[in-house]
């Protein structure tokens, strides 16, 4: 029994010795710095000379052997239209210093290309290692577009048989041309503004230029993103908004005025290049006097074609249309400011005056009209006409409201409601008839009255 041990000790050993060779290290991995699992260049214009991107790569080993990392360029960055990338526009170089032990090299940069480039060499130990790269990508005169491509990280032994270790970038690259387009209202804030005051009421102007060229025709669009709605839930329809484009030179728009709607409209196409540009779009409001009075408010979204298929957001302005309260109650008189009688002596039939009214209103809220006479129809001599012979009735002039006296009715002292607009408070517009009967009770002469007429919310 004393012998076993001896026997169990080498295998226990064995044991261990296999299992630490299973788990032995040898490989490479390569992040970009600012995280993330791609070698992301974001949005380049053609216009830029250059974007730098950096990367860790980091190599684990405990084999104790020299080994060595190799880059290599797996698919060339090509956009979806097939325009590559050219060697002279993308270029890596080593950051000095980011390494611990071993050689790196190309520190000051060279062409990224389908041959095989050393890029790193370790320490005759092999021990472990990482270092920073900076690729460089150029953007002048690459055509504009979505750029895709891969490189490859493989650490290779040296002189040694390990199986080697590669890792794999996915290289992105959003291509725009040499061109910006900005966007601003004549005041230069993020709104837009149909008012009653200014030089040119319920009117405003975005004003948009164009610099540089795209190399192809593109669009702006524009798109509302409600009705125009006020805090109590008033709407203005959108086709009560005009716009047109005035000033284009290399491009077009719409020159006459046409209504706005909240689907997708095309505000200026391009000319074939995409040339530079200066034009002004301008939004005015169609018959504010029939709209109810209120601040309404929308969105206007406007963007080019080639922002809304890269997902990008639209240049959003706050659109606001003011309506001011209107309360005018026009009071036309058939024989001037005063209701005016003249009865002669042998007068037998009746004597009428009139009196227009018309409602100017935008409240949106029902209202009513009364009638106040300031005193009995008398004359010079203070003789007064009796209260059944003078009347009054109502007529029609298109009246959408409700006439309170038809049939000729005697006329009262004091406040009388005569009128009652329907629900939804529209202007409106009717005739009231003023009519004195003569008789052996009436004497001759001229018969004045004042006579009031007010306006107020039901």
């Amino acid at each position: 029994m004393k012998f076993i041990p001896k026997l169990i000790l080498p295998l226990i050993f064995f044991l261990l010795l296999s299992f630490g060779r299973a788990f032995a290290e040898f490989r490479i991995s390569a992040r970009p710095y600012e995280g993330g699992y791609d070698l992301g260049f974001g949005s380049i214009s053609s216009g830029n000379p250059a974007v730098n991107k950096e990367i860790i790569v980091a190599v684990n080993s405990d084999q104790s052997k020299q080994y060595e990392v190799v880059l290599t360029l797996l698919d060339p960055l090509t956009n979806t239209g097939g325009a590559t990338v050219d060697s002279g526009n993308f270029s890596v170089s080593a950051v000095r210093g980011s390494n611990r032990s071993g050689t790196l090299f190309s520190q000051d940069g060279y062409p990224v290309s389908f041959s095989r480039s050393i890029i790193y060499t370790s320490n005759t130990q092999g021990l472990g290692d990482s270092f920073k790269l900076v690729f460089s990508l150029k953007g002048a005169s690459l055509p504009a577009g979505s750029y895709r491509g891969r490189i490859a990280f493989t650490l290779e032994p040296v002189n040694a048989s390990l199986n080697s270790s590669t890792a794999v970038l996915n290289i992105t690259a959003e291509v725009s041309a040499s061109s910006s387009v900005e966007i601003n209202t004549g005041q230069g804030s993020r709104m837009l503004s149909l008012r009653p005051a200014g030089e040119k009421p319920f009117t405003d102007r975005l004003g948009v230029k164009i610099s540089g060229a795209t190399g192809k025709q593109f669009h702006i669009f524009q798109q509302l993103s409600a009705p125009f709605e006020s805090s109590d839930g008033s709407i203005i329809e959108e086709k009560m908004v005009v716009f047109k484009v005035e000033g284009a030179d290399t491009g077009n728009g719409p020159s006459q005025p046409t209504e706005l709607t909240q689907a997708q409209q095309t505000l200026y196409t391009s000319g074939s290049n995409g040339q530079s540009d200066e034009f002004t779009v301008t939004y005015s409001l169609k018959s504010p006097e029939t709209l109810t009075a209120g601040k309404y408010r929308s969105r206007l979204g406007v963007f080019t074609d080639a922002s809304a298929s890269s997902g990008a957001a639209p240049q959003n302005f706050d659109f606001e249309i003011e309506v001011p309260r209107v309360l005018d109650l026009v009071v036309t008189p058939q024989s001037g400011g005063s209701l005016n009688f003249q009865v002669a002596p042998a007068d037998k039939n009746p004597v009428a005056s009139e009196v227009a009214i018309e409602v100017k209103i935008n409240s949106g809220k029902q209202y009513q009209i009364s009638q106040k006479f300031s005193s009995q129809l008398v004359n010079k001599q203070g003789q007064v006409i009796p209260d059944n012979a003078f009347t009054f009735k109502m007529e029609k002039l298109g009246t959408k409201g409700k006439m309170k006296f038809i049939e000729p009715e005697p006329v009262k002292s004091g406040d009388t409601v005569i009128f009652i607009s329907d629900s939804s408070g529209s202007p409106d517009k009717f005739k009231v008839i003023y009519e004195l009967k003569p008789g052996t009770d009436v004497p001759a002469g001229n018969y004045e009255t004042g006579l009031v007429y007010s306006i107020s919310e039901i």
